[in-house]
């Protein structure tokens, strides 16, 4: 009798498979609140605005169904050819420099970390540290440093004698995307730049 009740004790313990009372697949209720706000805040609006591109529009309600028209409109009328492609190079040049940099400064930055330094954890503060502050801090940190009138980065070339050197930095038509790629790069990788 004892072996019968030890057997059906050990059924009602939880197993790896099972869960507890058989609810396994109860744990992924605890996804649904993340994969809620993850669907209407990316999933939705992407598919939303390709939708949108089959229809005429106005800036604020959808219009007739014109099918292709507004991508022939964007690939063969000036200026959109020409503001689409310029757009899509500097995303491109953004992507690629932003990948192969923070590769790059990653692994630079473990190898120091785990070579014999002094103040090796002086530098793992530092290193880390842009990541604990917000992105939204950041970005507004770097208008701050770029502003073409009052910027920290423009007053510092002027007053070491390189006033030719100051320019709207994030305004600046030939490089755009290798500004905010660096500065991408610099909160990603944890150097301060």
């Amino acid at each position: 009798m004892a072996v019968l009740e030890k057997s059906s004790e050990v059924k009602r313990q939880a197993s790896p498979r099972r869960g507890v009372n058989g609810s396994r697949h109860l744990v992924h209720l605890f996804l649904l609140p993340a994969l809620v706000v993850y669907v209407w805040f990316q999933v939705y609006p992407i598919f939303s605005a390709f939708l949108n591109s089959f229809y005429a529009w106005d800036g604020l309600k959808r219009g007739a169904f014109i099918g292709l028209d507004n991508f022939v409109r964007l690939f063969t009328e000036s200026p959109f050819k020409e503001m689409f492609f310029r757009g899509f190079g500097h995303n491109v040049i953004f992507f690629a420099g932003t990948i192969v940099a923070k590769l790059a400064v990653a692994f630079l930055l473990a190898l120091m970390i785990n070579s014999r330094i002094r103040g090796k954890e002086f530098f793992k503060t530092v290193f880390f540290l842009p990541k604990l502050l917000s992105v939204i801090v950041v970005g507004f940190l770097f208008s701050l440093i770029l502003n073409p009138t009052y910027g920290a980065l423009n007053t510092f070339l002027k007053h070491v004698g390189l006033e030719e050197w100051a320019r709207p930095w994030l305004g600046f038509r030939t490089r755009p995307s290798t500004r905010s790629s660096s500065s991408t790069v610099g909160t990603a990788s944890g150097l301060p730049c």
